[in-house]
């Protein structure tokens, strides 16, 4: 990209960063820094966006689901990505509501049938856990602290 076209990209895929953001605290990733994303044209649609690599410490490696979404808000490489965004004025109440409820709207029955398409060495103790975890109240509570604390 050239260097007079890559400030223009880099701003208009910041709103994406947040939202990313937001899905690290949901899922308990402490570890979103610039060296956890690619930075590359969408293949949808050729606009610039942040790709998420990296996802070693999030679910299970960070405590999930018991492990408060206040740790991951509050330290760590998330923790400073988001402050870094709310000084960049890119922390969009709108858009964590927008993330919150898509995962709300997400429904346990189309997460079992997307998990149950993995490979048998893909799945794992936890996997069967999160989709009974997924239909529980305490999924709803954990959106429910990511919008707090997001907010």
């Amino acid at each position: 990209m050239a260097p007079e076209h890559s400030t223009p990209a880099l701003a208009a895929a910041m709103p994406g960063l947040w939202r990313l953001c937001v899905l690290d605290v949901f899922v308990g990733n402490p570890d979103r820094h610039i060296d956890n994303l690619l930075f590359r044209p969408s293949e949808l649609d050729g606009r610039w966006t942040f790709i998420a690599i990296d996802w070693g410490k999030a679910l299970w490696n960070s405590g999930f689901p018991s492990a408060p979404v206040e740790h991951v808000a509050r330290s760590g490489n998330t923790a400073a990505t988001i402050a870094f965004l709310r000084s960049a004025g890119q922390a969009d109440p709108k858009m964590t509501l927008d993330v919150v409820a898509r995962l709300q709207a997400l429904r346990v029955e189309s997460l079992r049938a997307h998990l149950d398409q993995l490979p048998a060495g893909a799945r794992c103790p936890q996997t069967d856990a999160l989709v009974d975890w997924w239909s529980a109240q305490d999924r709803l509570e954990r959106l429910q602290r990511t919008l707090e604390v997001l907010s």
